[in-house]
This record gives structure tokens, C-alpha cells and sequence, in this order.
């Protein structure tokens, strides 16, 4: 009986004195990083209020909260994973656009209904790149302030600029595919951009 024992997560803190909950709550924001406002503090599977005088010693108290800078980390990384997302549903109309184009190479259409395929697939694959660049600004408006954030936000952005290549590359075959449209893609490019 002779502390306080606090358990944050996997961490256990100790206080040698008895404590009020607002001196506990002062000491735990000092200790752990957890604002006072942001803490929780359960013990014997009730909430402690600071109307609550004293903790005695030999008590656990569970601290549930975290800090501001890993409520901004995981904030930071839901925008990362939504903005992934985002760029792995652009590279599925990517890949369509792709099987199209591969259509149109093997002579299936006429010279004019060809060319409206084509006006059409260029016009999605501009909107394709348009949300590309945009998963590339939002990720650039996210503050990496930790390493986690900085390697997961540098990750999203070298795939999301891998993507823009197969893009442009994609562009340069419906180029080629309004000179000659029954040519293979494969055959003009030696590659394929799947």
C-alpha cells in the first residue's frame, strides 16, 4: 500500500503520495503528456471526477487519453490512408482506360466510332491525372511531424507520382493510337502499362 499506481497504456507510473484527482490529473500531464482536459482516470471501474478529494495510496487508476502530438499523428495518418485510397480507385479507372485503349488497338471499331472512344478515353484520363495532382497537394498539406507520418506520406507520394508516369505514358499511346489505331500498343511501345 504504500503508492499510487497509474497504468497509460503499457506504461506504469507510480506516486508516492496521496493525491487529489485535479493534482493527479496536473502530475499525469506532466508525466505522460496527456493534457488534464483530454484525461480519463478510472479506478475500481468508475470514472474519476475532480469533485473526488483524495487518491489514496495503494490505489491503480487507469489513464486512458493521449497526447496532442499522437492525436495529430493519427489525424495525419487517416488523411494519408484516405488520400491512398483515393489514388488506388484512380488507378482502377487507369487500368479500364488501359483495357480500352487495348481494345481499340486490336481493330474491333470503325475509324470514326475509334476516334470517339479515343476523345472520350482522353477526357477520363485527364480527370484521372486531374485527382492524381490533387492526392499530390493533399498529401503536401499534411504536416509531417513525426517519422511515422513523414515515411508513410513519403511512401503515398512516390506512388502517387509512379501512377502520374503510367499516366503519361498512357497519354503517349492514345497519341499514337489516333495515328495508327489498329496497331498494337505493345508493338509500338515494346511495354505495357497495366
Amino acid at each position: 500500500m504504500g503508492e499510487i499506481v497509474v497504468v497509460h497504456g503499457a506504461n506504469r507510473l507510480a506516486f508516492s503520495d496521496e493525491l487529489s484527482v485535479a493534482e493527479l490529473r496536473k502530475q499525469l500531464e506532466d508525466r505522460t503528456g496527456v493534457p488534464a482536459a483530454a484525461q480519463k482516470l478510472i479506478m475500481r471501474g468508475k470514472s474519476l471526477t475532480d469533485d473526488e478529494i483524495v487518491v489514496k495510496l495503494g490505489s491503480k487508476v487507469m489513464l486512458l487519453g493521449s497526447t496532442a502530438e499522437s492525436r495529430k499523428e493519427t489525424d495525419a495518418m487517416a488523411k494519408i490512408r484516405k488520400v491512398e485510397k483515393r489514388v488506388g480507385e484512380l488507378d482502377v479507372t487507369r487500368e479500364e482506360l488501359s483495357a480500352t485503349l487495348h481494345e481499340i488497338s486490336r481493330g474491333f471499331l470503325d475509324k470514326e466510332e475509334t476516334a470517339d472512344v479515343l476523345d472520350t478515353l482522353e477526357k477520363k484520363l485527364k480527370s484521372c491525372e486531374e485527382g492524381l495532382r490533387q492526392c499530390l497537394e493533399s498529401l503536401d498539406s499534411i504536416p509531417a511531424e513525426s517519422d511515422t507520418v513523414r515515411i508513410h506520406r513519403k511512401a503515398a507520394v512516390l506512388e502517387c507520382q509512379a501512377k502520374l508516369r503510367v499516366c503519361d505514358h498512357l497519354r503517349d499511346d492514345v497519341s499514337l493510337a489516333r495515328e495508327d489505331p489498329n496497331d498494337e500498343v505493345e508493338s509500338r511501345r515494346g511495354t505495357t502499362h497495366s
